[in-house]
């Protein structure tokens, strides 16, 4: 009986006592001989550890995390091992817990910035918890289904609300302006960027953006800027995301000029991070340049719009309408070609040569037949003093050949670190 399962425990160990319990296949008596064990016994931390592991084998995911959490209290503030922080945000997500997963994870990060994956793992939180809440105001709010006559199938927005109040324009540029807004169904508030009007008349443009910016809205990763939604409203077409402090690196080199080589390894070492990412999930970018690299005021740089490149092409091929110098792209994606991860890993050069001299290789002349037949100029033509291992990555990224290029991001991530 339990007196005598705590008659044992004081005699032999608690361990024992549950190994005993185990070997018999006695696990509902083991479970209840340790929720006997009281806070101030000198086993109660040892007893809600075992505890949690017990719940957790059963999938008593909440009483895992309690016991757990129980477990924690019994050490010195901010002293429990960082492991047990993460091992209880996972207990909390299978859970359901999202909002107190994320307070953990977040805590955890506070007191342990480089622990692994803690950064991911909080941006797969929120996106989590922010398709949790939409799933739970559509089911409360959406109407019905209206036919769609014209066999559109790109998605389209309520159209018997205003979903979002537009609080200020934040931005313009030649891909539409962006604004503060408030989505008051959800209660947050985000960046609105609402693509040019005359993309109405490329609806397959329009198609292939929406596709492709809601594929990209499954990324989650810390220096990816996260997409809420991509949709449309009365013919205007618009995609959310979250708001950003801080500014795009054009805005800074503009002011700047130029980068101190530290600076500017730090952040091509975040956008090769981001990128990496969208590569394992065979996302590539194909428009990566200052004005789509955001730095926060945390000093996180952010990659900005996924899914418009591949509108811009399309729109390119049939109109002018969407015009601007290609400083930026890569000789296989001039001609037209079909272009995979390594058009990003030459555009982020691109990115680099103007972040620690103050220029792109080719801006007079015909900017694309130089990118597609003139070889690059080493950036120590620039700047003298530029390291040689940089000049020399930076020359290996400017490859005209993809087969000669570096063949990834994460190869460009793992020689800019010595510069770091």
């Amino acid at each position: 009986n339990v007196k005598e399962g705590i008659k044992f425990h004081l005699v032999q160990g608690i361990e024992e006592a549950l190994k005993i319990a185990l070997e018999k296949d006695r696990r509902p008596r083991s479970i209840r001989l340790l929720q006997c064990i009281v806070s101030e016994d000198p086993d109660y931390a040892e007893a809600s550890f075992l505890l949690a592991g017990a719940f957790e084998r059963e999938a008593h995911w909440d009483l895992a995390a309690q016991k757990l959490e129980q477990h924690i209290t019994t050490y010195r503030l901010g002293t429990a091992p960082a492991d047990k922080y993460a091992r209880l945000a996972t207990l909390l997500e299978q859970a359901g817990s999202f909002e107190r997963a994320l307070d953990v994870l977040e805590d955890l990060r506070q007191r342990e910035p480089t622990y692994p994956n803690v950064a991911t793992r909080i941006e797969l939180l929120r996106k989590r918890i922010s398709e949790r809440e939409l799933a739970d105001s559509l089911g409360r709010t959406r109407p019905p289904a209206v036919e769609n006559s014209g066999g559109n199938s790109a998605p389209t927005a309520w159209v018997d609300e205003t979903r979002y109040e537009l609080l200020e324009e934040i931005g313009r540029g030649g891909m539409g302006v962006v604004f503060k807004a408030r989505d008051k169904r959800l209660g947050r508030v985000v960046a609105l960027k609402r693509l040019p009007d005359n993309l109405r008349d490329h609806p397959k443009a329009i198609q292939l953006f929406l596709r492709e910016a809601q594929s990209s809205a499954q990324l989650a990763h810390p220096n990816i800027i996260t997409v809420y939604d991509a949709d449309q409203a009365d013919g205007n077409f618009f995609i959310t995301m979250e708001l950003l402090q801080g500014y795009p690196l054009n805005v800074i080199l503009k002011r700047k000029r130029r980068l101190p080589v530290v600076h500017a390894a730090r952040l091509i070492v975040q956008a090769a991070a981001g990128l990496h990412h969208a590569h394992e999930q065979r996302i590539v970018h194909r428009d990566i340049k200052p004005a789509n690299l955001f730095l926060t005021r945390e000093k996180v740089l952010k990659i900005m719009d996924f899914g418009l490149a591949k509108m811009i092409e399309e729109v390119r091929r049939g109109t002018t309408v969407i015009g601007g110098t290609p400083y930026y792209m890569a000789p296989e994606q001039s001609a037209g070609e079909a272009v995979d991860h390594r058009a990003d890993v030459y555009a982020l050069g691109v990115t680099l040569f103007e972040c620690v001299t103050g220029q792109v290789p080719f801006s007079e002349g015909d900017v694309t037949y130089h990118h597609r037949h003139t070889p690059a100029p080493d950036a120590r033509t620039v700047d003298p003093e530029l390291p040689a291992e940089l000049a020399e990555l930076i020359l290996h990224m400017l490859v005209k050949d993809v087969a000669g290029r570096c063949a990834s991001v994460a190869e460009v991530a793992e020689r800019l670190q010595a510069l770091t």
